[in-house]
Parts: C-alpha cells; structure tokens; sequence
C-alpha cells in the first residue's frame, strides 16, 4: 500500500500484455455483398443491368429500405420519386408462379425482391452506395461518381 496526495491505493503490478488483433468486420460483410447466392433483393438499373443485396442488411442500416421492404411506406411515396421505379416479388422456383401458394402476394418458395432504381441511378453509384452501407466505409474511386453522389 502507498500513499500518494495524503490517499492510500494499492499497487498490484503491471498488467499483461494484451495484443488486440485488428477488426476483419468490414471486409467479411464486403464480401458478403459479393455473394449473390444467398441475395434475396435484386437492383435493376435502367440499363437492364443488376446488383444483388441482403434484405435483412438493407434493412438494418437504412431507414429507407427498412421502410419500403417492410412495407412501411410504398416505393411510390412521393419521397422515393427519384430513387425507385417499381418494387416486385419475383419466384426464382421452377414451377409456375401461379400453382405456388402464396401469402401476402409473395410465393411462399425461393424468391426475391426486384427494385427497379431511377434511371439517374447508375450500377456504378450504387454500387458504392451498397459498398458504403454493407461496410460503413466509402469507397467511391470515379470522379463522375464523387459528383453525384
């Protein structure tokens, strides 16, 4: 026991070193955005071109898809005009659509959400947008992207 401006502390020793190893966060959920085989949401742009994305992801980080994917404002509110054309369901089974049971308007087998984006939103933006929300770091690199965005 010391004393030490007229208060006793006790002393026991030093601490061990502890090495505290860098997070992999980031780039585990990057390359989850790159994994298409457990996407259930899927962007199309005005060029028939596509991205693929995480529901629950989308949901999680932003209020806007939260919204719009748990049906709480439609994809046609007046605030989403210059982000979505259409929200739909798609059936991904191999059986017609019709013959599958549906509840709600969604089948009840393998499918997906289809989004289709503004047409002022290209694949590359999105892209970055997606990258930014899976990852919570920017990564823009095109100088016509930085513009925009």
């Amino acid at each position: 026991m010391r004393r030490l401006h007229g208060c006793y502390f006790l002393f026991a020793g030093f601490a061990p070193h502890v090495e505290v190893l860098s997070s992999t966060f980031a780039s585990e959920w990057d390359s989850m955005l790159s994994d298409t085989m457990s996407a259930d949401v899927r962007f199309v742009f005005s060029d028939g071109e596509s991205l693929e994305a995480h529901r629950t992801v989308l949901v999680a980080v932003s209020s806007i898809f939260k919204n719009v994917l748990l049906g709480e404002m439609s994809a046609n509110h007046e605030s989403f005009q210059y982000i979505f054309e259409d929200v739909s369901w798609i059936c991904d089974g191999e059986r017609n659509c019709p013959n599958l049971p549906h509840i709600e308007g969604k089948c009840q087998g393998k499918g997906r959400t289809v989004i289709r984006l503004h047409e002022s939103i290209t694949k590359g933006i999105f892209s970055e947008v997606l990258s930014f929300l899976y990852t919570g770091s920017p990564s823009v690199t095109d100088d016509k992207d930085k513009n925009f965005i």
